[in-house]
């Protein structure tokens, strides 16, 4: 599991939001141009019944930033381009 994750600040927009998935979540996993419905990537990671309880993500405007301790979306990733970074980091 990934503890930090590390976006591009200026796609962000506050405020953030800290919430359990819910069926029908989507993003777009980094190095993904299409987006993946999070419970078929939570199988696809052969992510136990036990640890999906437990699952959170970080929003932002309503979008998926970072599946946290997995993934980051694509669409938040840091690029050649950014110029600010900001890094969250969770104990797991």
């Amino acid at each position: 599991m990934k503890s930090k994750a590390v976006v591009d600040a200026d796609r962000l927009r506050f405020p953030l939001q800290w919430r359990k998935w819910k069926a029908g979540d989507s993003f777009y996993p980094l190095g993904m141009e299409h987006h993946k419905k999070l419970s078929d990537f939570l199988i696809d990671q052969k992510v136990s019944i036990a640890d999906k309880d437990i699952l959170t993500v970080l929003e932002s405007n309503g979008e998926i930033v970072w599946v946290v301790g997995h993934r980051v979306d694509n669409r938040f990733k840091i690029t050649p381009q950014t110029k600010h970074a900001l890094t969250f980091k969770v104990a797991l």
